[in-house]
């Protein structure tokens, strides 16, 4: 069989990872800015619930997620790259540290994993009502 230069990958001999699995991302995502404002918000109890509204600043586009994720939270990251954020809305409770240092959040560590360029702006999680949320997109949706 002919040599192209191209090696075969190492399977059988390499290490199986431990690791968080990445999200798939196009590489000219990485390198264009986004124009989505992405708010997002977990759910206060036992289950991984996170909810997402992103915002397109150049046509005013808005969609609206609530996502049942694991441990990882890959199923919120894979939404945050479809959406291309320019910056990232989350409760201050996001950002608060526990007694060793550690941000309590993981879903923060890894959304600063994911999107290094990205800033994370934190707001009081009074702004973050889902009543009021739920009547303002009932005053601003379309009746069909």
């Amino acid at each position: 069989m002919p040599r192209t230069g191209l090696s075969r990958p190492d399977t059988a001999r390499s290490r199986v990872s431990t690791a968080r699995p990445g999200t798939s991302r196009a590489s000219s995502s990485r390198a264009t800015t986004g124009t989505w404002v992405v708010a997002i918000s977990e759910g206060r109890n036992v289950g991984r619930e996170v909810g997402i509204a992103a915002v397109d600043r150049e046509t005013g586009r808005v969609i609206i997620t609530q996502v049942a994720d694991c441990q990882t939270y890959v199923k919120t990251l894979l939404h945050l790259s479809v959406h291309s954020p320019a910056v990232i809305v989350a409760p201050d409770t996001f950002f608060a540290k526990s007694s060793d240092g550690k941000l309590r959040s993981i879903l923060v560590e890894y959304i600063n994993e994911e999107f290094p360029a990205v800033p994370l702006q934190q707001f009081p999680r009074r702004f973050f009502n889902g009543q009021i949320g739920e009547e303002f997109v009932a005053q601003l949706s379309l009746q069909d």
